[in-house]
């Protein structure tokens, strides 16, 4: 009886014992690691102001390991980034927002007015060529967009792929991966929404520094703020989608051929010429070339090959609304 009393008096201490070892990553210890990070770092060691420090927001991503966005405001007392001993620096009170990553108790980046790597001490150089502008404007429409401005997870945003048509002036088609921290898409405002860290996807379309088309998840309208509807204009990139999955339903040996998650493409559109465009998209045996005319509404022609069927080639028209014209 007494053993039995023994084992039994064992048991919840052993459990206690247990849950105690197992070291979890809160919201706070993520604050607390990016706030021992930003004390501790160069640029504000050098001529931070004391007491400036402020917690803006802190969000968990969608990404294992415990990774958390934290955004810290401070002020320093003079301009510029790190350690400016040698250097000649304007005397003026400078703000500053640093975003860290935490991954675990440890900041793996942290990147100060999205323009300094404090954790690599040197400046973040910016693309100057008209991609890197055409991307840099691409980004800066989707944080300032009301989706993501009104919870979008600082450090998500991913450059997923961008074509450049050869056309006069230059269209690019540039498609971003982001997260928010709820559902749903615009201004939220009033809403009941999940708490629920979302995946998103946004197709931007720009020519000439003009944004021509925003569409998150193939369902909403960032630009007009409103639900896609029919008669949305597609891009080259949807209407490729569209061939493959059709060719998928419609031909049963093809309907297990795996889709590849990223695709490799190629400008094929001869130098010089303008009015038209020719892409060629390739992946997991898969060719598929669209061919259209750089106009506002283009019809989309369409040629589908899959390598692990020599005999195999589908030709077909697709709309600007996304509807197929197959002769």
């Amino acid at each position: 009886m007494i053993v039995a009393i023994i084992i039994i008096g064992a048991l919840p201490a052993l459990s206690i014992y247990a849950w105690q070892t197992t070291t979890v990553y809160t919201e706070q210890k993520a604050i607390d690691a990016s706030l021992q990070f930003v004390e501790n770092s160069p640029t504000y060691r050098w001529d931070g102001v004391e007491g400036s420090i402020q917690v803006v927001e802190a969000y968990k991503t969608s990404k294992p390991n415990a990774v958390w966005e934290v955004v810290v405001a401070f002020t320093s007392a003079n301009a510029g980034y790190g350690d400016r001993s040698d250097l000649i620096v304007a005397t003026v009170i400078t703000d500053h927002v640093i975003t860290l990553t935490v991954e675990g108790n440890r900041v793996t980046a942290a990147i100060i007015d999205e323009g300094w790597d404090e954790l690599g001490d040197t400046e973040i150089i910016i693309d100057d060529t008209p991609y890197g502008k055409a991307v840099e404007m691409a980004i800066m429409f989707l944080k300032k967009g009301p989706t993501f401005s009104f919870d979008g997870v600082p450090g998500s945003i991913e450059i997923i792929d961008v074509i450049a048509a050869e056309s006069y002036p230059i269209q690019f088609f540039i498609t971003l991966a982001f997260e928010c921290s709820q559902a749903g898409y615009g201004d939220r405002e009033g809403q009941i929404l999940a708490q629920v860290i979302t995946a998103h996807e946004i197709r931007i379309a720009l020519s000439d520094s003009v944004i021509g088309s925003a569409i998150i998840d193939n369902s909403w309208d960032e630009l007009i703020q409103r639900p896609v509807s029919v008669g949305m204009v597609i891009s080259p990139v949807h209407a490729k989608d569209i061939a493959v999955q059709h060719v998928k339903n419609e031909y049963h040996e093809l309907e297990k051929a795996p889709i590849p998650q990223k695709w490799a493409v190629s400008n094929l559109t001869p130098e010089g010429l303008v009015g038209t465009t020719t892409l060629e998209f390739s992946g997991a045996g898969w060719t598929v070339k669209v061919h259209y005319p750089v106009v506002l509404e283009p019809i989309y022609d369409i040629k589908v090959e899959y390598d692990n069927d020599a005999d195999f080639i589908w030709e077909g028209q697709i709309d600007s609304e996304g509807n197929l014209l197959e002769p």
